[in-house]
């Protein structure tokens, strides 16, 4: 599920705040395989570039430390990964 938590514009230019939330499917060579499957949280930011309708730029950032960190606290009842 994704939710657009902020969304501005002002002339061509278009900024967002958006919140991911799935499960996690891997990525991470020091994560636990266990977590794959734990629901996870990854917050995303970008500014776009508008011109005739379309989207002509786009820079979008996402917090993948901050997904790194939340998949690094230890599983209930056990010791970190």
């Amino acid at each position: 599920e994704t939710v657009i938590d902020v969304l501005f514009s002002a002339g061509a230019r278009v900024a967002f705040h958006a919140t991911h939330q799935g499960l996690y499917a891997g990525g991470y060579d020091d994560i636990d395989s266990a977590r794959i499957g734990d629901a996870a949280t990854l917050r995303v930011a970008g500014m776009l570039t508008t011109q005739n309708g379309g989207i002509t730029e786009a820079r979008i950032f996402s917090d993948r430390l901050g997904l790194y960190r939340a998949l690094r606290k230890p599983l209930a009842g056990g010791s970190p990964p």
